[in-house]
């Protein structure tokens, strides 16, 4: 009989990044600062979300999640009420529009939100007043599956780039057992 697969908060599989992770979260716990930004590339189903949530609750914290494809307000929003080392992950990131890249890249460099109506173009002065606020040390995820319709620059600003791969068929089984039993259903082996 198989040893059983290694789990980290409920996520099955992945043991190489998971092991990265863990050993990237012992340090940011160790440091009392947040853990560093981190971009999650892979198939869709392959567990982007889930991992990003098994992060939250290893470290303590909980997990802000928005869709790539919402407005610079509610984006401006909801980075507004992350509490102190929250992860805010951004699902779909490809779906970001660059307004939207750009006030991520604020939030990572300066830790500061700049207001929705802020113009971002480059036609306007940089000494110009801009409405900003300063948020709470947070970990910024994005999860795609295409980073290259993310700019390069907000590519650069993760610290940690994790690519999930196809699972094993020992990793399907123990995700098939979970689910199963998640759901308080019996199931044979076989049928896993």
């Amino acid at each position: 009989m198989p040893r059983p697969v290694p789990q980290f908060h409920g996520f099955v599989g992945q043991k190489d990044e998971v092991d990265l992770l863990r050993h990237q979260l012992n340090g940011a716990l160790a440091l009392g600062g947040p853990f560093p930004d981190t971009a999650f590339y892979g198939p869709s189903g392959i567990g982007k979300t889930k991992l990003a949530t098994a992060l939250a609750a290893e470290y303590g914290t909980r997990v802000r999640k928005v869709m790539g494809h919402l407005s610079r307000e509610l984006l401006v929003g909801e980075l507004k009420r992350l509490e102190a080392c929250d992860f805010f992950l951004v699902d779909e990131a490809h779906n970001l529009t660059p307004p939207c890249q750009e006030i991520l890249f604020h939030v990572i460099d300066e830790r500061i939100v700049l207001s929705p109506t802020y113009d971002t173009s480059p036609s306007v002065s940089k000494n110009s007043d801009r409405a900003e606020e300063k948020i709470k040390l947070c970990t910024v995820i994005l999860a795609t599956d295409r980073p290259g319709s993310l700019c390069n620059a907000l590519l650069k600003r993760m610290t940690i780039e994790i690519t999930l791969g196809h699972y094993t068929n020992q990793e399907l089984r123990e995700i098939v057992d979970r689910l199963a039993s998640d759901m308080d259903m019996l199931i044979s082996p076989q049928a896993a």
